[in-house]
């Protein structure tokens, strides 16, 4: 019951606070519904049980669920981007709303639906009531950029959505069933080469994977900040956990691993290469977004080894284990960027403007320094332990594009840099002068011990992700 309650929970009173409209002041309630689901969710990964409940039993569809390692990493993720985004824009007019925080809730079970269901029809289900409250998160405060940027985020990924029914479709059909773990019994079926492809270019539209990309820069740069600081820690997350969970149930050799990371190295790249030339932070960090789903995706196709049609978890599965480490930690650290650039004024995010300003608006300069830090892999934060992992997993899978790879870490490290030297311009002229408020003062130090914790002691979520804890 533990995982079907921190689905429907949140579910439930999100539409009972959708009724509040756009009355204010209800930060508190999805801070201590977000911390109840945790600890909910928390009970349910140390309990283990599958839960079954019946749907349609006609057709053999049941609603099944399992809090399992992977799914609980990503989704304690998910938490904590909820919470830590709400305390740290605070004063910020954006989410504070029945409407904004109701639809957030709405949007935080189905997330949870998605990484703990075991049916992939309840997941189908779940990732469309996602796509919906996610939608119109940014979509309610009108305009018509941003509506135009809101309607091409849902337009591409509904059409993912779609080409990912028909893969479920296929698979159903070839097996019989739409339980997951009865579908690892599945052996070769050239039927099913479609149903893979199919799959693996809805999770690269939903991971905004090059080419397929042209989605998340503007939608991330016309929603409000404090709503795409939720948004870039937790949605971006469906195609590359979706990969993680759905490979292991096709046949062997079905999705190549070289193509996959052909796409990834692409990715990387291009992410890296267009954030460097931006001129506006929000785009910088959308790009930076790109880039480094190419890190990850790489890790993943380290493990798709064409002679398993398993991921068995192991210590030997280093690369995967590593892109669902750098999964948690790009979640936390990418949030907390916007929610930094949240603290400047809403149309102020032309980074000339922010020219010297880490010497008078220190806090988020700082922010920017641990987010950044932490994304370009460097010791003692989270990510450089998902970064080594997953490049010790690519290079004997992968070794030329691996090393190529390499360099793109170079790339993160520029356009970071390049950013933190125009902050700290002492000769600048500055033209953003605010207060930073004692609420994002208190997400800076909850993230950065979070950030540092698993990057000081990364055997504690090692252990998570391989569900022996």
């Amino acid at each position: 019951m533990f995982a079907l309650l921190s689905i429907i929970l949140p579910i439930i009173l999100g539409t009972l606070l959708l009724s509040r409209g756009w009355k204010k002041n209800y930060r508190l309630h999805s801070i201590l519904i977000s911390l109840l689901v945790l600890v909910i969710s928390s009970i349910g990964y140390l309990n283990g049980n599958i839960e079954h409940y019946t749907w349609m039993p006609s057709i053999g569809v049941m609603a099944s669920f399992h809090i399992d390692g992977i799914g609980y990493t990503i989704g304690l993720a998910t938490l904590l981007v909820f919470i830590l985004t709400q305390i740290g824009v605070w004063k910020n007019k954006f989410l504070s709303s029945g409407y904004e925080n109701g639809l957030s809730l709405i949007m935080l079970g189905s997330l949870l639906g998605v990484f703990f269901s075991l049916d992939l029809i309840v997941y189908y289900v779940f990732l469309e009531i996602t796509l919906v409250a996610s939608f119109f998160l940014p979509f309610i405060h009108r305009g018509k950029k941003r509506e135009q940027a809101c309607i091409k985020y849902f337009i591409l990924n509904h059409v993912g959505s779609l080409v990912f029914l028909v893969s479920i479709l296929m698979i159903y059909l070839a097996a019989g069933t739409s339980y997951m773990p009865d579908l690892l019994n599945l052996t070769q079926n050239s039927n099913l080469m479609l149903a893979g492809w199919l799959a693996l270019f809805a999770f690269m539209l939903k991971s905004a994977i090059f080419p397929l990309s042209i989605w998340l820069p503007d939608f991330y740069k016309q929603s409000p900040t404090p709503i795409t600081a939720i948004i870039a820690g937790t949605v971006t997350n469906l195609g590359a956990f979706g990969l993680i969970r759905y490979a292991q149930y096709l046949p062997n050799d079905i999705l190549n691993s070289n193509v996959i990371a052909l796409f990834a190295i692409g990715t990387l790249f291009y992410g890296g290469i267009l954030a460097l030339t931006q001129k506006d932070i929000v785009k910088m960090f959308a790009y930076s977004t790109v880039s480094q789903m190419g890190y990850i995706f790489l890790g993943i196709a380290s493990q798709l080894e064409p002679t398993s049609s398993t991921i068995n978890l192991n210590i030997l599965n280093i690369g995967l284990i590593g892109a669902v480490f750098y999964l948690f930690a790009h979640s936390i650290a990418k949030s907390f960027l916007f929610t930094a650039v949240s603290q400047y004024p809403e149309n102020q995010t032309d980074i000339d403007d922010l020219k010297g300003s880490g010497y008078h608006i220190p806090l988020p300069a700082l922010g920017f320094l641990i987010g950044g830090f932490t994304l370009m892999g460097l010791p003692p934060l989270a990510g450089f332990m998902g970064e080594w992992m997953i490049f010790a997993g690519a290079f004997p899978a992968f070794g030329t594009l691996s090393t190529i790879g390499v360099f793109g870490i170079i790339l993160s490290n520029a356009y970071f840099a390049w950013l933190m030297y125009r902050l700290y311009i002492p000769q600048a002229d500055v033209k953003t002068r605010v207060k930073s408020e004692l609420t994002f003062k208190i997400a800076l130090i909850l993230n950065l011990i979070i950030l540092l914790i698993f990057g000081l002691y990364p055997g504690s979520l090692i252990s998570i992700i391989l569900g022996v804890v």
